[in-house]
């Protein structure tokens, strides 16, 4: 029987050293073709597929990232905030059924708004990011900030509609303020951090210093920079938290026991409502995987967390050089799934014939019957894409059928096509992992 079980294990070995090896050719290739800066931690079964930093913590410093690097982690903090708010419910100190007006008076229609609508973005309360905005109100007292969001109007009415809104996660961090008597920082540190022994992870405050931590290599568009804001506080619950890969690691295993939530509490968090999102989550599957996840953006930092709970893998990524890494974990995910990725390469733009951009106008759908969908439009004889509210980005052709987004996305469209020209399929490649878009007729 030891033989037998020998002879099993000997070809899981084996796919896990390719799994390790493929990973790091990957990251090898991210960081030398779109000049990654971040780590990365990669995790099966408690077992390290992969755990290594890439490019410089403080550029004009010439110091390195390390694995013990810290970051902002951005929009993951959410995934924080919502755990807060179920722990006092579970505590009976509030209820998700609670509404807004409970806590702030002069909302609009807050006898209508509870915290589960704010929990899972389905509450109509208007988001302050992205916009120039953000950098404005973050500037606010806490008292301006109330009364600047009490003049705005509803998106549309509470429950009807899914927005993702950054602003309902700034209110929900002031109610675990009110109901708690401490600072947002002071009950995440306690009921957190503190029992996870998460010791390299904390809250941005005035004042605060912090060692070993990642210096964005890039502004964002706005020219922000995180050093200069002046009232932290108001990106507690939705973006304030720093930490780092090891540190995350340790949160992904208590979705894996009651350390932090009961059972009844991870059921709420993790089940979806009127869209893909969650308490503090979004909720899908990665070709047929289960995961529950969040990215974040902030001022030069982007932050990726996957937990595959079904299969017990866990990918975090940090970055500080402004690289739009959302796409890099789909890559890394088919690698430790053994699905088809492509390595990143030089993209060169060539000329072809411009009667040939017409074929690819047109509305590109995930599958037939979906609202949603990404736009090939045709402007000035060139193909941009529009996907969702963001701008058109231009499409530049790298062959006949094939063109690439050059705005650090990571993002490729390639068509299949018939002798006529006639498009019969098409793949939007993201970060190397290709998913097909169906053409409306």
């Amino acid at each position: 029987m030891k033989a037998i079980c020998f002879l099993i294990l000997i070809p899981f070995s084996i796919f896990s050293q390719g799994v390790k090896y493929n990973l790091g050719k990957y990251l090898e290739a991210q960081e030398s073709i779109n000049n990654f800066y971040g780590v990365v931690l990669v995790m099966r079964n408690d077992t390290v597929l992969l755990k290594k930093a890439y490019g410089y913590a403080n550029r004009s410093k010439n110091i390195l990232n390390n694995t013990e690097t810290k970051f902002q982690i951005a929009s993951i903090t959410k995934e924080f905030t919502a755990a807060c708010i179920l722990q006092m419910e579970e505590q009976g100190k509030l209820k998700v059924t609670d509404k807004l007006s409970n806590y702030f008076s002069g909302f609009p229609m807050g006898d209508s708004i509870t915290i589960h609508m704010m929990l899972c973005h389905i509450s109509g309360i208007k988001g302050y990011w992205p916009s120039r905005m953000y950098y404005s109100f973050t500037h606010y007292s806490e008292k301006k900030a109330i009364n600047y969001l009490k003049k705005q109007k509803l998106e549309f009415t509470p429950g009807t509609n899914t927005s993702y809104c950054t602003t309902s996660y700034y209110l929900l961090s002031l109610i675990i303020e009110k109901v708690s008597g401490q600072t947002y920082l002071e009950y995440i540190a306690q009921h957190i951090f503190q029992p996870l022994k998460m010791t390299n992870s904390g809250c941005y405050a005035k004042g605060i210093k912090t060692d070993n931590k990642a210096k964005p290599a890039k502004t964002m568009s706005y020219g922000f920079d995180i050093s200069k804001r002046e009232n932290f506080n108001l990106i507690a619950g939705a973006g304030m938290i720093y930490s780092n890969v090891d540190d995350l690691y340790k949160w992904d295993r208590a979705y894996y026991n009651n350390s932090v939530l009961s059972d009844a509490s991870k059921k709420k968090k993790f089940t979806t409502y009127k869209s893909s999102f969650g308490y503090g989550e979004s909720v899908d599957t990665f070709q047929t995987h289960y995961r529950v996840r969040h990215e974040g953006i902030g001022e030069g930092y982007t932050s990726c967390l996957y937990h595959y709970t079904n299969d017990n893998v866990c990918i975090v990524m940090l970055c500080n050089n402004g690289t739009n890494t959302f796409a890099m974990p789909e890559a890394l995910s088919a690698i430790v799934f053994n699905k088809p990725y492509e390595l990143p390469y030089h993209h060169k733009k060539i000329k072809i014939d411009l009667l040939l951009l017409d074929n690819y106008v047109g509305n590109y759908y995930r599958k037939i019957q979906d609202k949603k969908y990404i736009q090939v439009i045709k402007k000035n004889k060139k193909l941009y894409l529009i996907n969702g509210n963001e701008e058109g980005v231009e499409m530049k052709p790298e062959s006949n059928t094939k063109f690439f987004l050059e705005d650090g996305s990571d993002r490729q469209m390639e068509f299949v096509v018939d002798a006529n020209g006639k498009v019969l399929q098409t793949w939007l490649i993201r970060g190397g992992v290709k998913t097909e878009r169906i053409k409306a007729l």
